[in-house]
């Protein structure tokens, strides 16, 4: 939305286009980040060179003054609003963000995760501008706020003599003022409470897909970069290797394929580790009777798992055509440690995902979750 040194809008994208480039960017739960590919070598198509730069020179330049001297220009603030608008608009059909902005919308209303964080014309415009506020105002506050050279990373690649990529970003970058910002962090409330843990949701896709995902809470790994244990645990969970998990249930022909990972949700907060499996048509459609299972409740399409498995955070899995789920999920609790078993059929061939903490009263965090949207048009 233009710059101090260069006003006119478009101008980084119209330089990028015409050497070869584009850029992107996205934000996610953790970071927001900013991108950019250009032509690697000069028009005379010779090596780089400090007296002979390739169009990365005039690229960095012009890339680094969005977080040096922005405007914000007015007159292309609208333009900006309504392309995010469009990209929530494509969401609204996708199964994948409707299910992210249902695990959303059903946390914890007093932690941030259970926003509504892509946002479209109404939140960003409409909404505050009948509360009288001014938007331009709030991008400019928010810049103020939070962009910092302390809490900012740069990574930049090219042909050139590393010595001389290192003299273009000090030259370029070192006017990013360092505000000392502090770290923000969200130790005060947790993604999900004991109320939100042990409950299965169903939802009807938009698509021809059936998944069922196990959502686990996970470790707050923001300071175990170095480890980083969820890492481990995917690997062994996600192998398909003979004797490993997706062999035994492919095997039975449940699934088509398995994933799994942690995703963080910010700083101080637990992260989330989810399970998921693609399912096959051949699964039984009935799910099996459990003690421990309440009823479906047809309204919301969840039930409450009885007992307390503080271990399980929530399955999704699409509607049998009786209303019961594709598959069913059950909790059990002994000898310090809880276990959950996908049960699909009878007799019970149960496969055993261990939350090893020791028991509900253990100090090891509880909940997390990631990705977001908010309870728009589910």
């Amino acid at each position: 939305m233009g710059t101090k040194k260069y006003p006119v809008e478009n101008d980084y994208n119209q330089y990028l286009s015409a050497h070869s480039g584009s850029s992107n960017a996205y934000t996610a739960s953790t970071s927001t980040n900013y991108h950019f590919e250009v032509s690697a070598k000069p028009s005379n198509d010779e090596e780089p060179s400090a007296t002979n730069p390739s169009p990365l020179y005039g690229a960095l330049d012009r890339f680094a003054q969005f977080f040096v001297e922005p405007l914000f220009l007015e007159n292309t603030l609208d333009r900006e609003l309504r392309a995010v608008d469009s990209e929530n608009k494509k969401n609204l059909q996708s199964d994948q963000w409707r299910l992210h902005q249902l695990e959303k919308s059903l946390s914890n209303p007093k932690h941030p995760f259970c926003h509504f964080s892509t946002g479209n014309l109404e939140t960003l415009k409409t909404l505050p501008e009948a509360r009288g506020v001014n938007v331009r105002d709030k991008f400019i506050e928010f810049y103020e706020k939070h962009y910092s050279a302390n809490r900012m990373k740069l990574c930049v690649l090219g042909r050139e003599p590393l010595d001389l990529l290192e003299a273009w970003v000090s030259e370029f970058f070192s006017d990013v003022k360092n505000k000392d910002l502090v770290p923000n962090r969200w130790p005060e409330e947790v993604p999900l409470t004991k109320d939100h843990l042990g409950i299965q949701y169903s939802a009807k896709p938009v698509m021809d897909s059936r998944e069922l995902v196990l959502s686990f809470p996970f470790l707050d790994e923001h300071m175990l970069f170095e480890s980083q244990p969820s890492r481990y645990l995917s690997h062994l969970i996600g192998h398909e290797g003979p004797g490993s998990i997706m062999a035994y249930i492919k095997g039975k022909g449940w699934v088509n394929s398995l994933s799994a990972g942690s995703s963080p949700v910010c700083p101080g907060s637990p992260a989330i580790f989810e399970c998921s499996m693609r399912l096959t048509e051949e699964v039984p459609h009935k799910s099996h009777a459990s003690a421990d299972m309440a009823s479906l409740t047809p309204s919301t399409g969840s039930q409450k798992l009885q007992g307390n498995h503080q271990g399980l955070f929530s399955v999704y899995c699409p509607l049998a055509g009786d209303g019961a789920p594709a598959m069913g999920l059950r909790g059990t609790k002994g000898h310090g440690r809880r276990r959950f078993q996908i049960q699909a059929k009878d007799p019970v061939l149960p496969l055993h995902l261990e939350d090893e903490r020791r028991d509900a009263t253990a100090s090891t965090p509880r909940v997390a979750a990631e990705r977001g949207q908010e309870a728009t048009q589910i």
